[in-house]
């Protein structure tokens, strides 16, 4: 089974984000695997992706993982 991934490479707007699909990995020995039945995003989310909020993110990386589609 696979999920889609939105991924935040960098500061910007909707043109840095990138949509990939990957393998559910098994879970490892005390794991668990949860399924999410909705997740939202925030105004702040939205303007540290932006870079408005820089200072709000440990790096100058951003990688985020926006939500989750599962197939």
């Amino acid at each position: 089974m696979k999920y889609s991934r939105l991924i935040v490479s960098k500061f910007g707007g909707p043109e840095n984000l990138r949509l990939i699909k990957v393998e559910i990995p098994e879970p490892r020995a005390n794991e668990v695997r949860v399924k999410i039945l909705t997740a939202g995003v925030s105004l702040v989310d939205i303007l540290i992706r932006e870079g408005i909020h820089r200072n709000h993110c440990l790096s100058d990386h951003l990688y985020a993982l926006v939500g989750i589609s599962l197939e």
